[in-house]
This record gives structure tokens, sequence and C-alpha cells, in this order.
């Protein structure tokens, strides 16, 4: 299976991402109300931080970015009727302290430095790699959630399937109900 992975970050202004983070919660809040799910106090999607305040101008499209992976997993959750979402919660991206300019430089910086090739080096070494390959930037996040078997078992397989793409990367399962 061959094919390319590749994800768009979206050109967005600071002021676009928090109409677009108020519209995705009000989704969710009516749809969780339509399936009867419950959703934690202070329920934001785990952005509390720009309910009240836009983002830098250089993390409000890596922003927009995480909420769409956000949104559809909250979606998923809703869709599945799991009982309650109790919190998302997210680490702060690079961009938001706003050294992602400054870390950008930095490689550049460190490939401006790479060693070139003379003429008369060994010929059977590999060339360094001219063009470094993109960067694959994470932007983790954490949900808990309480579900039926069923639920969560739905509500897990089609995360697997979201776009923008989730990785799973740690799973802790809790029976509420440890006794037969």
């Amino acid at each position: 299976i061959g094919g390319n992975f590749q994800v768009e970050v979206p050109s967005t202004t600071p002021q676009a991402f928090q109409d677009l983070l108020r519209e995705k919660v009000n989704d969710i809040v009516s749809r969780a109300a339509a399936n009867g799910v419950t959703l934690g106090e202070g329920f934001y999607l785990g952005f509390e931080a720009y309910e009240t305040q836009p983002p830098i101008a250089a993390a409000a499209g890596p922003l927009a970015l995480q909420l769409e992976s956000i949104h559809s997993v909250a979606g998923i959750l809703v869709d599945a009727k799991v009982q309650e979402i109790t919190a998302f919660s997210r680490q702060p991206l690079v961009a938001e302290s706003g050294a992602g300019g400054e870390e950008e430089e930095k490689q550049e910086d460190r490939r401006a430095q790479r060693p070139r090739r003379g003429k008369d080096e060994d010929k059977t070494k590999p060339a360094p790699a001219t063009e470094a390959l993109p960067d694959l930037v994470l932007a983790p996040f954490d949900v808990k959630f309480t579900a039926e078997q069923t639920a969560f078992r739905t509500a897990f397989n089609r995360i697997l399937e979201t776009t923008p793409p989730v990785f799973v990367r740690l799973l802790a399962v809790t029976n509420t109900s440890p006794s037969g």
C-alpha cells in the first residue's frame, strides 16, 4: 500500500479561529444534548483559554488543525452515545508560545551549517540530503469519557478513521463494575 500522508495547516486569523472554536463547541453541546451525553463542567473542547481571547496569529492555523481533530473525536463519542465526556485536555502547541518562528530559524541555520562535499572528497560517501524531510509535528490531547462497552468499541474504531488523523498513543480503560 503506497500513498501520501499530507495534512495542510489551515490559514486562518486569530478571530476566525475563535469563531470556529465557538461554532465547534456549540455543535458538540447541541449534539450531546440530543443524544443524552453529559458534558463535563466548563466543557470547551480543551481550548478554554480561547473562550474569551483569541490566540496569537502564529498559532491560529495549527490550533485550527488541532481543533478539527478534537472536534472529530468529540463528535464520534457523542454519536456513539457515550454516557459522559468528562474532559478534553491538551498541552499548548509550540506555536502558542510564539517560539515557532525562532525554532524554524534555528533549523534553517543548522541546515546552512552542514558541511558541503568538495571535488576531492571520497565519492563513496553518500551525499548529505540537500532538503530536510518535513517535520512531523504532534499535537497531543487527552480525552476522558465514560461509556458502555459497545459504545466504547464503536467510538474507538471510528476514531482510528478520522480526518485529520488521530493516532492513539495511550489507552487506559477502567472497568466501572470490576466484579462479574
